[in-house]
């Protein structure tokens, strides 16, 4: 669907006859894909922020089970 709008965005742009009107629609081109650049980036960093809490969740919770294994023992 984005790429058939980014295809449809491509055409208009190169069929436009008016220079001014070609260089706002290939402005707002740029800018969406600085925005789903941004976005993406965004994404990325709570992906790896989401990651790293489960991986320090489970190391706490597998440490812990095993002190507590170790009390038992006692």
């Amino acid at each position: 669907m984005q790429e058939e709008l980014a295809l449809n965005q491509r055409k208009n742009i190169e069929s436009c006859d008016d220079i001014e009107v070609q260089q706002d629609l290939q402005a707002f081109e740029n800018f969406n894909a600085t925005h789903k650049a941004i976005l993406d980036s965004i994404l990325k960093q709570q992906t790896d922020i989401e990651y790293t809490r489960r991986y320090t969740l489970a190391y706490w919770d597998n440490l812990l089970r095993d002190k507590k294994q170790k009390w038992l023992h006692l």
